[in-house]
């Protein structure tokens, strides 16, 4: 990585721990990575969020260790197998006599938890926060000691983040008369995350994400390419709900489980859902700290948006027009300069984070030009450049425009595309003409408008 790339990273991660610090994150780690190599530095990178002011709560999944003690099990055996089965709710009916061992599998992941946190330097607590109710019968299936959470005391676990210590949650509730039932981990952390008013809610486990689909029958906002296929990057929860509508028989039972929790937690006032791997180095860095990330993420309110540039954008735009005015290939602004037309430019916010900008300057009445236009290099691929440019237009209209022009001298095929032709330098407005820089040679494109619709 070159100097440029490291200071943009560390740029990237001084925003964004800026916005989390002080909030809460609550991760459910599933415990298929107990034997994932990678485990004990997963667990160091959430202590090293907690130290940095971010509030940590994890959740200790525990189906893998359920599941094989039950395999084992004399109590499987005496429930005929009862122990596994997945109703179409797809949850585990627990019967009474394998109750122990769900609790010991329980204990297990829970320790696990706790002593790669305690080796990483960090405080722990397990506690009893979460009171249970029973599931019951459904649609003619009882679920014997499986439940569903009934309340979160969240003051208690409050006290336990303000001590600076990180709370360690198991699958496992109790009711007011004190009878233990085993709780969805999935769920459990929803609604920790719903009660506490999470920013972020991760799934760690051993899943790079939700696995893209090729499918005719909706198109969701962004795939990206990964080592083990391609997965959804950012998905609205709008559209993860057409996906589970249209497309449920083609996706596996974990991958329908965590898009409609995720779908739940983001309709219920969590603002991010992630799903990520815990056995890639870095995912929890990557994924916070970067615009892109490395998983599958779920969002309700907005993610990426095109606005008018504010006062604060300005280092932003100089940040992202820097490299391209000192190779000559946008003409040379300064800061003041920017300030001084700020009210031409937009910007392209990811997650509120500048990762694009563009202005239209009028040359005279009729006649608008495209200037500064650089999308930050990780989200070309989003058609973000595409949009700016159709969002100028639009705003060439509403001025009363009749024509945009764009001079470049490298993405002229990229204008092309959008409507755009060659033109004269000659046929630019007398004032701009004059000003046409014969040695840099840019080429000239323009573009009719029709009138502006009524507002």
């Amino acid at each position: 990585m070159d100097a440029a790339s490291r200071v943009a990273a560390a740029r990237d991660v001084l925003s964004y721990l800026g916005q989390y610090r002080g909030r809460l994150f609550v991760l459910r780690v599933d415990d298929a990575l107990r034997a994932a190599p990678l485990l004990s530095v997963l667990i160091r990178d959430v202590v090293q969020l907690q130290q940095m002011g971010i509030s940590i709560v994890l959740v200790a999944g525990a189906r893998a260790t359920i599941d094989r003690l039950l395999g084992n099990s004399a109590a499987a055996a005496a429930a005929g197998g009862g122990a596994k089965r997945l109703s179409s709710g797809d949850r585990r009916v627990t019967p009474n006599e394998a109750l122990a061992q769900v609790i010991s599998a329980t204990t297990d992941a829970v320790n696990d938890l706790v002593a790669l946190l305690t080796e990483s330097g960090a405080r722990t607590v397990m506690g009893n926060w979460v009171r249970a109710r029973s599931l019951g019968v459904i649609d003619g299936v009882d679920y014997q000691r499986s439940g569903r959470v009934e309340r979160v005391d969240v003051e208690a676990i409050r006290a336990v983040l303000d001590a600076e210590q990180i709370p360690v949650v198991s699958s496992i509730g109790w009711n007011r008369a004190g009878k233990a039932y085993n709780i969805s981990t999935t769920e459990l952390a929803v609604e920790i995350s719903v009660a506490m008013r999470a920013a972020k809610l991760f799934f760690v486990s051993d899943r790079p994400g939700i696995a893209a689909i090729e499918t005719g029958s909706l198109r969701l906002s962004t795939r990206r390419a990964r080592e083990a296929g391609a997965i959804y990057s950012s998905v609205h929860i709008r559209e993860a709900q057409q996906l589970l509508d249209i497309e449920a028989g083609r996706l596996d039972h974990d991958e329908r489980a965590l898009l409609q929790q995720g779908v739940a937690a983001c309709g219920r006032g969590v603002h991010r859902v992630h799903i990520v791997d815990g056995g890639r180095d870095g995912v929890l860095i990557d994924e916070i700290f970067s615009a892109d990330g490395t998983g599958t993420m779920l969002y309700a309110d907005r993610y990426a948006l095109i606005e008018g540039a504010v006062a604060h954008d300005i280092p932003d735009i100089m940040r992202l027009l820097q490299p391209q005015m000192a190779e000559g290939l946008l003409i040379a602004r300064t800061a003041a300069e920017v300030a001084e037309t700020l009210e031409d430019y937009l910007v392209y916010r990811v997650d509120d984070t500048v990762q694009g900008c563009a202005a239209l300057r009028m040359i005279d009445a009729t006649t608008a030009e495209v200037e500064s236009l650089l999308v930050a290099e990780g989200h070309r691929a989003e058609g973000s450049g595409r949009q700016l440019v159709q969002s100028l237009m639009e705003r060439a209209q509403h001025r009363g425009a009749t024509r945009v022009v764009a001079l470049t001298t490298q993405a002229a095929d990229f204008f092309m595309a959008l409507g755009f032709e060659d033109a004269s330098p000659d046929s630019l407005p007398q004032d701009r003409a004059r000003a046409y820089d014969r040695e840099r040679n840019s080429r000239v494109l323009g573009r009719t408008l029709g009138p502006a619709a009524a507002e």
